[in-house]
């Protein structure tokens, strides 16, 4: 059971594919005959060998997995919704890729597979939501004509109260994933 047969990712991101392909590629490492058997005994028929092997490979496989994961379901809560709060995270995440640099190269690999590390999507992640709730409180709620009037000073408690409910959206679009995935 490879890619999405395993655990099923949302398509925003093409995930399932590139978990699947990086399973096939494992698993052949896994599964592969060992040297001291002897010829035309693969060792295949051996439960108890390729159950210890199946374990190892599970766990070698959940990094980029799981990272996948978390990044398609994430994504598609961001991109899905209609919600106010959301709608300040989708900006916060487009201004984001505009700065340029490792904002883009980090998010891109991975997406791409690159870097899938937990803790580098943990990090992407909540810079976006940090970011979001900057250009929230400089440059107000987001418009649907695109143009933003920076808030007046009787508008910014307001807007403090709402970063709080920004923050608590993307933790709870966040967290619980990220948690159902690394859970032993």
């Amino acid at each position: 059971m490879v890619g999405d047969a395993w655990n099923m990712r949302h398509p925003l991101t093409g995930g399932g594919m590139t978990v699947a392909f990086h399973d096939a590629v494992l698993l052949t490492q896994y599964l592969r005959p060992d040297a001291e058997l002897p010829a035309g005994r693969e060792g295949l028929e051996r439960w108890d060998v390729i159950s210890d092997r199946l374990k190892d490979w599970f766990w070698a496989r959940k990094s980029l997995a799981g990272t996948v994961n978390v990044l398609s379901i994430a994504l598609y809560d961001l991109f899905g919704g209609a919600q106010d709060d959301l709608a300040v995270l989708r900006e916060g995440c487009f201004k984001y890729f505009e700065l340029g640099g490792e904002c883009v190269a980090g998010p891109v690999n991975l997406l791409s597979a690159l870097a899938p590390k937990p803790v580098v999507l943990f990090y992407h992640f909540f810079c976006v939501a940090f970011y979001s709730i900057y250009i929230l409180l400089s440059q107000g709620r987001p418009s649907t004509s695109g143009k933003s009037t920076p808030p007046s000073w009787a508008q910014v408690p307001g807007l403090l109260l709402f970063s709080l409910k920004v923050f608590y959206t993307a933790c709870i679009v966040f967290i619980p994933v990220m948690y159902s995935e690394i859970k032993i």
